[in-house]
């Protein structure tokens, strides 16, 4: 049942291109624009993604805005089971970001960024409508998750991040940030329901100690609820 072969011969190229420009403005405006173009060769698939960013103080504090446009393509393996070339799109996805350093000295910095990212085109599976490749722990090179496919689904992802940096001394660095964000995906049905990879709360600590010339030493700890991914091989 649903037999296919993947016996290719082929030789595919990928280019890409990509400008920036940064523009600069009295009191410490920025603004930094640019573009890609990409092109992939199995599929024959042409995306031109932009991006812009502004920044201006506002009130002492630095405040800037963005958005991004981004594009990739499912993984060949499942491009060239079934008629997956020819019926699956590059996903797209669009970024809005905002932040502002509420803290900027040689001591410490801190920063609160918050983003939107809204996905299309993503993979979906037509035999099972509620199957979205971004709800599957871990899909490189699974056979069972060779089936066919439309780029139908949508994603929606939003948080809101809190960094800190501090170096309290020439030696001595720290870092550590906490973040909370959702995300949802939907299949064929257009039913948006909770990504795999939703981890609503997640916190890092970090830190560099310079011991002597050459010696550095670091510690790092993380931790994160909702449902963490754990490969099989651990």
């Amino acid at each position: 049942m649903d037999a296919f072969s993947l016996n290719r011969k082929f030789a595919k190229t990928n280019t890409a291109g990509y400008t920036q420009a940064t523009l600069r403005f009295p009191r410490e405006m920025k603004l930094v624009a640019g573009q890609r173009l990409m092109h992939w060769g199995l599929g024959s698939h042409t995306v031109w993604a932009p991006k812009i960013l502004f920044s201006i103080p506002v009130f002492g504090k630095l405040v800037h805005v963005g958005y991004a446009e981004y594009a990739q393509t499912a993984p060949s393996l499942y491009l060239l089971s079934f008629n997956n070339e020819q019926t699956l799109r590059p996903i797209r996805a669009r970024h809005v970001t905002a932040g502002i350093g509420l803290v900027n000295t040689q001591v410490a910095r801190i920063t609160i960024e918050a983003y939107q990212k809204r996905y299309a085109d993503y993979p979906v599976a037509l035999n099972y409508p509620q199957l979205s490749m971004a709800n599957i722990a871990d899909t490189f090179g699974q056979a069972f998750l060779m089936f066919p496919m439309t780029s139908k689904g949508v994603g929606l992802a939003r948080g809101i991040e809190l960094s800190v940096e501090s170096k309290p001394t020439s030696r001595l660095l720290l870092s550590g940030n906490i973040t909370y964000g959702r995300s949802w995906y939907s299949g064929l049905d257009a039913v948006l329901r909770k990504g795999n990879f939703d981890i609503p709360l997640v916190a890092n600590v970090e830190g560099h100690l310079r011991i002597g010339k050459g010696i550095t030493t670091t510690v790092r700890y993380s931790g994160a609820s909702g449902r963490p991914y754990t490969p099989d091989n651990f």
